[in-house]
């Protein structure tokens, strides 16, 4: 008898603290908040460690990323070496590895009495000790190539697709998915799953006599591969337009400024929550994403972007452009060229017949992309892989 999608329990497993200011946070939380409206009953599990942005203290994770409150949330133990990170930092690989460990089995006994149908984590480890505990596992991938994903995990899920049934796969692009596919995973054990536009509600954002408080925009981290030294050497070619930046640590604001001496028509703003960034960047002329290394993952914030309907420019990598095309829904310029950015911002800035259009030609396109959609073809997957024999 096939399973009520409505009774599907759900356990998301996330080795991250919350709230946190990185994108994966808003992920995982719009990722559980959609999958509990589309009808399965889910609980995210998270580490208890220290929170070391002050700013984020003792605030409500639902309130901070603007998601619905309806989801459980739960706090599990883990080691929080990070914490000592000044003191073993000839230790902390190691050391980390030990904690993540730790905590995948944390997961075990910390859910049992909640007794999920499935368990869903972008954290490799933890799905690794829940397979071999026999439990089954969707594990989503976000990115290969760095530090953090290692040959190591790669192995691991090769393995674990190989020998355990219940091991399903979802990536966020496909990109990532023919890297699974290079090292042996079979293709059908992977669904490619883009992340989605978030539900905003703008008004008049296509309107292009309306008094923009932003010309030329990037919201997001400062630190290396996101492309915020890209953006700050265009802005040296282009005086007469300010250009904003919103987002990052004091640390890496510094080492950025001190690195690349930025004119006075660039502006830095700092971190905000998700659930306000999005009045921002719908009050940009032109929004700008300059990514240079993201390993094989669509950014988040292009799907924001696309939903504060506003025109954009994206550097040329793969994963990109599997979501915009060039001269329809976005410019594109060669990653890393400062020189063809200040080119595509300079077009843009001169011609508001092309910013609707492609502002418009985006919206359009992509506003089935909701998290809601997202997570019925996720639940649909579940449910068909676990009731067959």
């Amino acid at each position: 008898m096939e399973k009520n999608i409505k009774k599907l329990r759900i356990a998301y497993i996330s080795e991250m603290r919350m709230p946190t200011e990185k994108a994966h946070g808003i992920q995982i939380m719009r990722t559980c908040e959609s999958l509990s409206l589309a009808g399965a009953k889910v609980k995210l599990f998270f580490s208890n460690r220290k929170q070391s942005n002050h700013a984020l203290k003792n605030l409500d994770p639902y309130k901070y990323f603007g998601v619905n409150n309806t989801f459980e949330m739960k706090s599990l133990f883990y080691i929080d070496v990070l914490s000592l990170e000044n003191f073993i930092k000839p230790f902390l690989k190691p050391l980390m590895f030990l904690a993540n460990l730790v905590f995948a089995f944390t997961t075990i006994i910390s859910t049992k009495s909640w007794n999920p149908d499935i368990y869903y984590t972008r954290h490799w480890l933890s799905a690794f000790v829940l397979l071999f505990a026999g439990k089954s596992v969707v594990f989503e991938l976000h990115r290969a190539g760095s530090y953090e994903f290692s040959k190591r995990a790669l192995k691991a899920i090769l393995l674990l697709s190989k020998i355990k049934k219940r091991f399903f796969i979802t990536s966020i692009s496909n990109e990532l998915k023919n890297t699974l596919i290079d090292i042996g995973v079979s293709e059908h054990k992977i669904e490619v799953l883009p992340d989605a536009l978030p539900t905003y509600k703008l008004k008049n954002n296509s309107r292009e006599n309306k008094v923009f408080e932003f010309e030329v925009l990037y919201t997001g981290h400062l630190y290396e591969g996101r492309g915020v030294d890209v953006f700050i050497q265009s802005s040296k070619l282009l005086p007469d337009i300010n250009f904003t930046i919103v987002g990052g640590n004091e640390k890496d604001r510094k080492d950025l400024i001190k690195k690349l001496n930025p004119k006075k028509n660039v502006k830095f703003i700092n971190h905000l929550s998700p659930s306000k960034i999005q009045k921002i960047q719908s009050n940009a002329k032109i929004l700008v994403l300059p990514q240079t290394d993201i390993h094989g993952q669509s950014p988040l914030k292009l799907f924001e972007y696309i939903a504060a309907k506003r025109p954009i420019i994206a550097s040329d990598l793969t994963p990109i452009k599997e979501i915009l095309d060039h001269n329809k829904t976005a410019l594109f310029f060669k990653s890393g060229d400062y020189h063809q950015l200040a080119n595509r911002i300079s077009e843009l800035m001169l011609n508001p017949e092309l910013r609707t259009f492609l502002s418009k030609n985006a919206s359009h396109k992509y506003k089935d992309w909701t998290w809601e959609k997202r997570s019925q073809k996720i639940i649909e997957i579940i449910t068909n892989k676990m009731n067959k024999k």
